[in-house]
């Protein structure tokens, strides 16, 4: 496996595709982190740029550009799965050369605010509880007596480093925070608000009254973005990436592409089948996926999630297409609800566990390919 660095050039801003109005101001939810069909898009255009054909052409259905098909050949059609495999972005520190991971949502701060954190338990749903569960779930996440805070609320830390990372996946209950550690208590990146606008594209000016809030986000000093490369697909030129400038978003934010280095995910040092675990996504997961787990070939039996607030996620497709005489983009994504990234699954199984570690649980076949899902497997 490899990682691709991703160096954002300015400040970026990700909204869900979806203003809304608070008191007569309207609103753009802000994504953090970035979503995958930001990065797949960003990827896809670099590609089809050093491929030979540019990226506006590739975007278009229609296009009679003559390298058009053959860089469909390699990228896939804009409009479905991408060719290659990623994962989701993730925060990396330059200085240390190590990945941010998401925090795992069922980890909470100790009550005294030592350099612990406690681990909650998936336990058996007491009788007649009035818990919000699924019937098909049979355990509930229950905070040890001395911490009646809800996990949402509680202190916590903004990401984990893989020493962490480590101590979660082998089971621990209580996560020792190291005093080098420090610097994941203080955030990865800064947001301040900025004036968004919408442009009518028949005119090329903006629509009346379509002004709205929305968040710019800049990394800190000496953090980057870096993406899991899982499958690199057929013959396209990874190599070449490094120094191409692509667009970050349907904003016209830049990226630029560093480095693409060898790496490991962190794992359990585990030789036999592992039949009951815990799974982080460290992509945000679609309820319905972790629902089909219990259809797979060896079916995975969900007794608890553990999950933050729900995000939704849309986004503008890649493509363009003709209509009534001149291009318009092809139309928003479906704005789809997700668990987000650091969600917890308490699972069993027949079959070893231990597969679904660096794998992206998303069953549609463009979300797979877009790091939707992707997850790490630990004891429970």
């Amino acid at each position: 496996m490899e990682l691709l660095h991703l160096e954002p050039l300015d400040v970026f801003s990700i909204r869900s595709a979806r203003p809304f109005d608070v008191n007569g101001v309207t609103h753009a939810d802000f994504v953090w982190p970035p979503p995958a069909w930001t990065v797949v898009g960003a990827l896809r255009g670099a590609l089809s740029e050093l491929l030979g054909l540019p990226a506006v052409e590739y975007g278009r259905v229609e296009s009679d550009h003559p390298e058009y098909s053959r860089v469909v050949g390699f990228l896939g059609r804009p409009d479905g799965a991408a060719s290659f495999c990623i994962g989701p972005p993730l925060i990396y520190d330059q200085a240390t050369k190590a990945i941010r991971w998401p925090v795992p949502a069922d980890v909470l701060a100790t009550p005294d605010k030592r350099r612990q954190l406690l681990r909650l338990s998936a336990m058996d749903r007491p009788p007649q509880t009035h818990c919000n569960v699924k019937e098909t779930r049979t355990k509930v996440l229950i905070p040890p007596a001395t911490l009646d805070s809800h996990p949402e609320k509680s202190s916590r830390l903004a990401s984990f480093d893989q020493g962490l990372l480590m101590q979660w996946l082998e089971g621990r209950d209580t996560l020792e925070i190291a005093e080098s550690n420090a610097g994941s208590e203080r955030t990865d990146f800064h947001t301040e608000p900025r004036i968004g606008i919408r442009i009518d594209p028949t005119t090329g000016t903006v629509e009346k009254g379509l002004f709205f809030l929305r968040n710019a986000v800049q990394l800190e000093v000496g953090r980057a973005l870096v993406v899991p490369l899982l499958d690199r697909g057929t013959s396209l030129p990874w190599g070449h990436l490094r120094g191409q400038v692509a667009r970050f978003g349907a904003d016209g934010h830049l990226v630029r592409f560093a480095d693409l280095t060898p790496f490991s995910l962190p794992k359990l040092g585990v030789d036999t089948p592992l039949h009951r675990a815990r799974v982080l996504c460290v992509g945000p997961i679609h309820p319905n996926d972790i629902d089909r787990l219990t259809a797979s070939d060896k079916p995975v039996r969900v007794h608890a999630v553990a999950a933050g607030k729900l995000v939704r996620i849309g986004g503008w497709k890649l493509t363009a297409a003709k209509r009534d005489g001149s291009e318009v983009q092809y139309g928003p994504r479906t704005l789809r609800t997700y668990y987000p990234a650091g969600t917890v699954l308490y699972v069993e199984s027949e079959g070893d566990l231990r597969e679904l570690h660096g794998q992206n649980l998303a069953t549609d076949p463009a979300e797979r390919a877009s790091g939707f899902g992707f997850c790490l497997v630990g004891r429970w």
